[in-house]
């Protein structure tokens, strides 16, 4: 009486197969990975470079700021120092345009 299961033989040959393609499919997905690394890789690199040196403009131009903002007050110190009167109507000037421009 023949039996409907598969024969060890042919369980073992079906084995083997799955166990190839399993082989196959691994040695793919390195494969895949190992290329994926290769280009992420100097691709972080870059942006790396990138964001450091954003960092250090970054860095410069608010040096470069602070800078500005020091003459910005003594040019301003020295001109009310020099016309008091002047600065005084400019100011009382700017006031009423700003209180205008809030009705």
């Amino acid at each position: 009486m023949e039996s409907s299961y598969p024969s060890s033989d042919t369980a073992n040959v079906g084995n083997r197969n799955g166990e190839g393609m399993v082989d196959r499919l691994a040695s793919t997905a390195h494969s895949a990975v190992d290329r994926v690394a290769a280009t992420a890789g100097p691709a972080l690199d870059r942006m790396r470079e990138t964001a450091q040196h954003t960092a250090d403009s970054l860095h410069s131009r608010v040096g470069n700021m602070g800078e500005m903002q020091t003459r910005a007050m003594t040019t301003a110190r020295d001109y009310v120092r020099e016309r008091p009167i002047t600065s005084i109507a400019l100011a009382m000037l700017a006031g009423m345009v700003i209180a205008r421009w809030m009705r």
